[in-house]
């Protein structure tokens, strides 16, 4: 069973978790963002279900994974730059991160008709061969952040 997205009820989720707009909207139409191998500026977060298989996936871009995550443990905005440029987030922005993913992943899991999903382990890289193009089956949100462009995208099979 494939997972459904909604857009308005993930944003709108996100802005309360963050106590702030966090200015994601869905992506104009035009190719997808599909960065599907390992890189040091992409993280994933797979999203499984009740028997342990990969059912769907968070991808983020690293201004995303710094601007999300920092925004929860309140970093200030100087210090996710600083992290930008390095390249590299902080362990705390990291865990901070996949607890943002954590609670979209509850809004997911209270979609109508969607299949119980718990969050894998965050690792570096994208979706991985074999995620659809469908748009039915994906979700990519955008958001021109004060840190930088930044990439969203949630991926059911």
């Amino acid at each position: 069973m494939s997972l459904r997205f909604s857009a308005g009820v993930l944003t709108d989720t996100l802005d309360r978790t963050l106590g702030q707009p966090a200015g994601y909207e869905p992506a104009p139409e035009g190719p997808a963002w599909d960065p599907p191998a390992a890189s040091d500026k992409t993280w994933r977060i797979p999203l499984l279900n009740d028997a342990g298989s990969e059912v769907g996936v968070v991808v983020a871009d690293l201004h995303t994974v710094v601007l999300l995550g920092g925004s929860l443990i309140m970093l200030p905005e100087s210090s996710m730059r600083e992290q930008v440029a390095e390249g590299s987030p902080s362990p705390p922005v990291l865990e901070a991160f996949a607890e943002v993913v954590n609670v979209l992943r509850g809004v997911v899991n209270n979609t109508n008709r969607n299949p119980h999903t718990v969050p894998g382990p965050l690792a570096t890289g994208g979706a991985g061969p074999g995620w659809s193009d469908d748009p039915k089956l994906r979700l990519d949100l955008v958001a021109d952040s004060p840190i930088g462009p930044a990439r969203l995208s949630f991926r059911s099979c």
